[in-house]
Parts: C-alpha cells; sequence; structure tokens
C-alpha cells in the first residue's frame, strides 16, 4: 500500500463515547490540580539525610521543636525535660546551689561565717525517646535539699546538693555529689574579729571547690576573701569588712559571704544549674 494513501477505517482506533471522553478528562483534571500539592509535601520522616525535630504523636511535644543542644536551666525550680525524638541516652550535669552567709554574728559580735559552695556530679543516664522527666535545680541558702539540683532518668539519679548556710561565726559545710563523676563545693569562711569568712567556691567538672578565707582580727578587721572557682563552676562571695555586707556568691553554687561586726545583709549564695546534652540526631 502506498504510505501516503489512507489506511482503511478498520485500523482506525474506535472512537471514544461522550462518557468515555467526561471519564478520561476528570481524571487529567484531578492530576493537574493536584500536581502543586504533590510537590510540597515533605520527605519522608526517617529518611537519609534528615532528622524529626519533634516526637510522634501521642508523644509529649517539645516546645519549640528539638531543644537547644545542650540545654541549660540556669534558674532554681521544678523543671520537666522532654526527650527529642529518637535521643535514648543523655549526658547529664548538676550543681547544687550555694549557701548564704550566717545573718547574724559570731560571740561578741564578731564577723560571721560564709556558706559552703555547691556539690557537682555528671552521669550518662538511658532515656526514652519522647518521654517527659522531672528535675530540680537547686535555690540559693536551701542547704542541702532544697538546694539540691537532680534529674531522675531511667536508672540511677544524678544529684548535687546544695551547700550549707554559716552559722553564727562559722562557715557552712560545701556540698557534694552522687553520679559517675563527683565533686565537693568549697568550705565557706569563718567568721574572725570583726572580718566575716568568704564563702566557699562550687564544685565543678575541673573539680573540688575552693574554701572561703576566713575573716581576718587585728589590723583592719578584714573580711576573708571568696573561694576562686575552677572554669564552669561559681566562685564564692567575700565576706564583709567591719562595718560591711557580705558578697553574693556567683551562679552556680558559689556561696554567699558573711558580714563584718554591724554590717548587713550577708551575701546571698547562687542558684544551681544543670545541663543536658545528647549527641546529635
Amino acid at each position: 500500500m502506498d504510505p501516503l494513501e489512507r489506511a482503511p477505517d478498520t485500523e482506525r482506533p474506535p472512537a471514544l463515547t461522550r462518557r468515555e471522553v467526561l471519564r478520561r478528562g476528570a481524571v487529567l483534571g484531578a492530576a493537574v490540580w493536584a500536581a502543586p500539592a504533590i510537590a510540597r509535601l515533605p520527605a519522608a520522616v526517617g529518611a537519609a539525610g534528615s532528622a524529626p525535630d519533634h516526637c510522634e504523636p501521642g508523644g509529649p511535644s517539645v516546645s519549640g521543636g528539638v531543644r537547644e543542644n545542650p540545654y541549660v536551666v540556669d534558674w532554681s525550680g521544678p523543671g520537666t525535660f522532654d526527650v527529642p525524638a529518637g535521643v535514648t541516652r543523655v549526658t547529664v550535669e548538676v550543681w547544687g546551689a550555694g549557701g548564704d552567709g550566717s545573718p547574724t554574728p559570731g560571740p561578741g559580735g564578731q564577723g560571721s561565717g560564709g556558706g559552703g559552695g555547691g556539690g557537682w556530679a555528671r552521669s550518662v543516664l538511658d532515656v526514652g525517646a519522647c518521654s517527659s522527666y522531672a528535675f530540680q535545680v537547686g535555690s540559693a541558702g536551701g542547704g542541702s535539699e532544697v538546694g539540691a539540683t537532680w534529674f531522675r532518668g531511667d536508672g540511677p539519679e544524678v544529684r548535687a546538693t546544695g551547700g550549707q548556710n554559716g552559722a553564727g561565726r562559722d562557715g557552712g559545710a560545701g556540698g557534694t555529689g552522687v553520679g559517675e563523676n563527683t565533686a565537693s563545693g568549697g568550705v565557706g569562711g569563718n567568721g574572725a574579729g570583726n572580718g566575716g569568712g568568704g564563702g566557699g567556691a562550687s564544685a565543678g567538672p575541673w573539680g573540688n571547690g575552693s574554701p572561703g578565707a576566713d575573716g581576718q582580727a587585728g589590723a583592719g578587721n578584714l573580711g576573708g576573701t571568696g573561694g576562686v572557682a575552677n572554669l564552669d563552676a561559681g566562685s564564692g562571695g567575700a565576706g564583709g569588712d567591719s562595718g560591711q555586707m557580705g558578697m553574693d556568691g556567683d551562679a552556680p553554687g558559689g556561696g554567699g559571704g558573711g558580714t563584718g561586726r554591724n554590717g548587713s545583709p550577708a551575701g546571698v549564695g547562687g542558684h544551681g544549674r544543670i545541663r543536658i546534652s545528647w549527641a546529635e540526631l
């Protein structure tokens, strides 16, 4: 057959019925309408190179997406940590709060004692992804328990107790830690003569806190210096000279300085701290 010659009618495709034309048009229209929406669909959660920034439905929400890593709380009081999706182990560091300097003088109106520094502890803990865990950050001047900072995961608690307040002329004891790594806060200095004792420094990842110095009797009746903190810890406040107030301790966990004779008020301890970190997803 000549290729230019029209093919017989029997070789043509069968004519479409009106119903078939309408059906095919509807399908094509739906595909065109849906194409932009399909293009906007996110990649599947858990796909290579991506990580979910929220917990699955039914789990606790994480405010603002995945928490900042490390997650640091620098205020005192209770709180809750919501574990990001995919995270099952966290490293928790806790600093106890510092004790306050004594507001009352020693015998005969001498300078008062400084507060002890807070303890420190660190542990690696198992946690459940998308689970919530309670913690507490210690309050200044609260002693061992109210001043304690702790976190409870799916295993042993990690805890750092607060430093003790100064009492009369005597400086307060430093806090301690319970965990895989621990260190103790420095003891507060004693009041002597008319000078107040310095507050003890808090413990930290670099070791125990240094003690506050005792107040001085005699010439000057000067207050003792506060314990100087290692890196990532809080220094103690200086004790007051004769007639002067004690200085506040630094956060986290520095003890407050005691007052000098006839001085007021005593220094306040630094609040505690908690730091939670985890491997990136």
